[in-house]
């Protein structure tokens, strides 16, 4: 599979060779080429984050109602997860909003539909409207220009949060990191169900 999606691919590190093995037929052998081949980092611009599902499985048992059948694979600057469901599906988390998760039928469509439009040559400010509701990042860019690029395991967090009020724009976004941001929003609006 050609994944040039992942052209602005920044190396985080290596997959340990024992979360290849455990993870062989439970995630999609997609993933496990771009995991051997690249490795856990960021692209599309520091927005994606390939990440370690043992790193989030805590976070996502304490605020997910489907954590048991579910599997994240990636994470994004907006602090929400990407998992794998039931072996079968491609599902985003959207903890920032407290919505209802949304699904994909595969792998290969989140990858060419979805992911495949961010490093386009139009740059990655060029998406369609299907990416931009999916993945709802049109603040992201403006984020990074106030408040400068994001390190692995951060991302933007409103403040206050959404659910508490708070407004939806680029002022209203810190920097944080992924995991204890899921957690506060869990604390104060609730597990997502």
């Amino acid at each position: 599979m050609n994944f040039k999606c992942l052209g602005d691919f920044k190396f985080y590190e290596n997959v340990p060779e024992e979360v290849i093995k455990k993870y062989e037929g439970r995630v999609p052998n997609e993933l496990l080429e771009i995991w051997k081949k690249y490795g856990f980092g960021t692209f599309a611009n520091g927005y994606m984050k390939i990440i370690n599902p043992d790193d989030y499985m805590q976070v996502l048992e304490e605020s997910y109602f489907a954590s048991d059948i579910a599997i994240p694979i990636f994470a994004t600057g907006l602090a929400d997860i990407i998992v794998w469901q039931k072996e079968k599906y491609v599902c985003l988390i959207k903890y920032r909003k407290h919505q209802a998760p949304i699904y994909l039928s595969n792998f290969n469509n989140f990858i060419g539909n979805y992911i495949g439009n961010f490093n386009t040559p139009e740059t990655i400010e060029y998406f369609d409207k299907k990416t931009i509701e999916f993945l709802d990042h049109s603040q992201y860019e403006t984020a990074v220009k106030l408040l400068g690029e994001l390190e692995y395991d951060e991302c933007f967090g409103y403040v206050p949060l959404l659910a508490l009020g708070g407004a939806e724009k680029p002022e209203s976004l810190a920097k944080g990191k992924i995991k204890q941001h899921i957690q506060i929003i869990t604390h104060l609006v609730g597990r997502m169900e």
